[in-house]
């Protein structure tokens, strides 16, 4: 009977340094690769340039009536560090303009960072040398650009009209240049 006890003791006690192990080495390569395990929200674009170490692209034409600065701020944890810079309306303070982005390279952009466009029929545009899917949700009032800019995948969403989407798609820089 005392070796049945022992028996389930050692063996309780291997399952929770086991458990406690793999918690850890599970912790480690983010850790080490200073990468976050969560989504990172940043206050000011300033804050976000130092944790990041570059600037994140946001719209050189600005529509007036959008607030500035940008109401939210966050990286996404993964590859590629994906990252979005929302404006919101400067009258009703609804998030109307969503700028995404990888970072480095290419990346997938999580949904709780960016929700798929719902009902949106995408065609392939050529505008001032910017070439990219546009995508017009016929569902809701948001239409999206998809490509390429100064060497990053972005997505560029806004609730309004297609010109001033492409506007501020093309106008796209790093912040601070």
């Amino acid at each position: 009977m005392v070796r049945q006890i022992r028996f389930i003791g050692i063996l309780a006690t291997s399952a929770l340094l086991t458990a406690g192990g793999l918690r850890v080495a599970d912790a480690l390569p983010p850790w080490l690769l200073g990468t976050p395990r969560g989504f990172v929200v940043y206050d000011t674009l300033a804050e976000a340039t130092r944790d990041l170490r570059t600037r994140l692209l946001v719209p050189a034409f600005f529509p007036s009536d959008l607030a500035w600065p940008p109401a939210r701020i966050v990286r996404a944890p993964g590859e590629g560090r994906p990252s979005l810079v929302a404006f919101t309306d400067q009258r009703t303070g609804a998030e109307r303009l969503l700028v995404a982005q990888c970072v480095d390279g290419d990346c997938e952009f999580p949904p709780e960072l960016l929700a798929p466009l719902e009902n949106a029929p995408v065609r392939r545009i050529l505008s001032g040398g910017f070439e990219a899917d546009l995508a017009v949700s016929t569902s809701s009032a948001w239409r999206e650009v998809r490509g390429e800019r100064l060497g990053r995948r972005v997505i560029v969403r806004f609730e309004g009209d297609e010109t001033t989407l492409l506007r501020m798609a093309r106008s796209l820089h790093r912040e601070g240049s």
